[in-house]
């Protein structure tokens, strides 16, 4: 049968002529689903016609505007085919049996009564033939030569035209989409189709901006909720991986711009800073690379579907490969992480007889009751390395502790990348103090941390927690547009490590206040009987301005041992001039003791070596 079948082929190919059998068919229509919105009572249902034929003839701001082909398959004129076919030089014969197979074409269907009815077909594809998407495809090609217009794309799967469209603002990108899409629809109606308005739709996206609102690094959701996001967007990226993962892998230019977009997702998981690499910011989130996640989707997909078509899946196996597979990503990720950390060792081993500031960090997790310590190494040619972690989950981080970390941390940057530690920085001020001499190194104090840390003793938090009370009463969703509204300003929360926000919290508080009386005395807004209370207090007031003018001063310290210029000097020379206006007793025993631990030796050399400062 199969020598016959191929022998009447090669006789239709040689006389350029399509069997008249094969060119009937009988038309079925399957209903498309529900009644459209668009569609009237009185208008033909929705459906999709499906053509039976003899076997023989069977074989960053982005806008994105989905443009519908009206009955596209069945709307093609031939004479686009025909001459897409020649435009795209397709040899004389392909032409010649294209042309048989595309003319006295019939369709059969059923009328009342049982009788056969016979109409003759002028355009279109037959639905349901291998041939058909094929000739679809070649006739409107042509609409994907449009000329682009920067930052515009045109994809097309079928007759489903996708325009999207990518500017910084609305008022650009609105205007180039508009252009863009006059273009390809004018391309669409040159080649004899039309657009079905009712079924256009536009989706506007801010990827970046909304992962910014939905995890912002302050006073956001908590991990599980971030973890949640970083799923479904993940989803979202790696949506038909099996078929491009391929081409990802061995493009670096296009994973790109995918890599940016999840070390945005990475960074507002792990609440990281926007300065961090990608690979540390994913490996902080645990989203491993997306090329990596691409291929376990892939493999996962053609193991399960080899067990489908072997009739051997159950939920065991599915699991058992599942598993497995999850093994080898975090294998694979280890390798690439080992091969990035030994590219950038080799990069630093440059580095050679590099002198550099070791600075220690702490880092909790309170949700995973972890605890780690990082240490960082900044050269004198401004480079930063990141030579190894420690855990210290269940340990206290004391002196002697602290100590064996620094020794550990100082060969290393000696062994892997020749450079000598001359001096250790440290956000822990009372373990820098008992860690005394047992490290010969200069031993210095974040000046900025040691402030922060001030502002924290300086502070009541019984107060400050009944004044986060009373912003959380005015910060849920109906109530936080009243004061603006109303001339006031928008309801700032403080943040509970850094509390110098809690002197822009008081201060927010403090400018709204009036406002807030007013909303409550109108009852537009109703709250707690204690937090009125606190409202109307006179004595309430007051406070918030004392401890507006105590913090105002510390605040102002931070801000200015947080500039990237400001040297260990500088910071000494802002503790110097350090006034607060108060005659508290307790307060100024509290600034006496920060001021002993952030002033250690190496701050007050350095100060009374600067040719400005010189220690007066």
């Amino acid at each position: 049968m199969t020598i016959q079948i191929g022998e009447c082929f090669a006789m239709c190919l040689r006389k350029g002529e399509f069997s008249e059998d094969w060119n009937r068919a009988k038309l079925v229509l399957i209903h498309k689903g529900e009644q459209q919105k668009e569609e009237k009572k009185d208008e033909l249902p929705k459906v999709r016609p499906i053509c039976f034929l003899d076997e023989g003839g069977k074989r960053g701001n982005t806008l994105a505007v989905s443009l519908d082909v009206a009955n596209a398959f069945n709307s093609l004129p031939w004479p686009t085919i025909r001459k897409a076919m020649k435009r795209k030089g397709f040899p004389g014969y392909i032409c010649r049996i294209i042309d048989s197979y595309l003319s006295n074409r019939t369709v059969e269907y059923v009328l009342e009564g049982g009788k056969i009815g016979t109409k003759r077909m002028t355009a279109g594809v037959p639905q349901g033939s291998i041939l058909g998407p094929l000739l679809w495809n070649i006739g409107y090609d042509h609409m994907l030569q449009t000329d682009l217009d920067p930052g515009c794309r045109v994809l097309c799967y079928a007759d489903d035209t996708l325009v999207i469209s990518t500017a910084d603002n609305l008022k650009d990108l609105t205007n180039r989409a508009n252009s863009m899409i006059n273009k390809v629809i004018g391309r669409i109606r040159e080649l004899g189709l039309k657009v079905s308005p009712s079924k256009t739709e536009a989706v506007l996206f801010h990827v970046v901006r909304a992962l910014s609102g939905l995890m912002p690094n302050l006073r956001g959701p908590g991990e599980h909720k971030r973890r949640l996001y970083a799923n479904v967007v993940t989803s979202i990226l790696t949506y038909g991986a099996p078929v491009w993962s391929g081409a990802l892998e061995a493009s670096q230019r296009i994973q790109a711009p995918l890599k940016r977009l999840t070390r945005t997702l990475a960074v507002r998981m792990a609440s990281a800073y926007r300065i961090i690499s990608y690979e540390a910011a994913t490996l902080l989130a645990r989203i491993p690379p997306l090329f990596l996640m691409a291929r376990l989707r892939k493999r996962v997909y053609f193991r399960l579907k080899d067990l489908h078509r072997r009739n051997e899946w159950s939920k065991e196996t599915d699991k058992e490969i599942r598993a497995i597979e999850e093994l080898l990503l975090k294998r694979q990720w280890q390798i690439h992480l080992n091969a990035v950390h030994e590219e950038v060792t080799t990069k630093t081993r440059k580095y050679q007889n590099t002198e550099g500031v070791l600075l220690i960090d702490g880092w909790k997790n309170s949700a995973a009751n972890t605890h780690q310590v990082v240490c960082i190494i900044h050269t004198v040619t401004d480079k930063s390395i990141y030579p190894n972690s420690w855990d210290l989950t269940g340990v206290r981080e004391t002196g002697a502790v602290l100590s064996k970390i620094v020794e550990k941390a100082t060969e290393m940057a000696s062994n892997r990348f020749n450079i000598h530690i001359y001096a250790v920085v440290s956000d822990n001020a009372s373990a820098m103090v008992l860690m005394g001499k047992s490290v010969e190194l200069w031993h210095v104090i974040c000046a900025s941390h040691s402030a922060n840390l001030l502002a924290k003793s300086l502070i009541d938090r019984e107060f400050a927690e009944c004044v986060n009370r009373l912003l959380k009463e005015f910060k849920r969703p109906g109530p936080e547009k009243e004061p603006v509204k109303g001339g006031g300003k928008k309801v700032v929360l403080a943040c509970e490590t850094r509390w110098c926000s809690h002197r822009d919290a008081f201060r927010n508080c403090l400018s709204n206040l009036p406002i807030m009386r007013e909303l409550l005395k109108s009852q537009k807004i109703i709250v707690q009987t204690d937090i009125s209370k606190m409202l109307s207090s006179s004595e309430f007031e007051m406070r918030l301005q004392d401890y507006v003018l105590i913090f105002d001063p510390v605040c102002e310290m931070v801000n200015k041992c947080q500039r990237s210029d400001s040297s260990i000097a500088d910071a000494c020379e802002e503790w110097f001039k350090l006034s607060i206006p108060t005659d508290n007793i307790n307060y100024e025993k509290i600034i006496q003791d920060r001021l002993e631990k952030a002033l250690r030796p190496a701050i007050l050399t350095a100060n009374y070596l600067h040719p400005v400062y010189k220690g007066k």
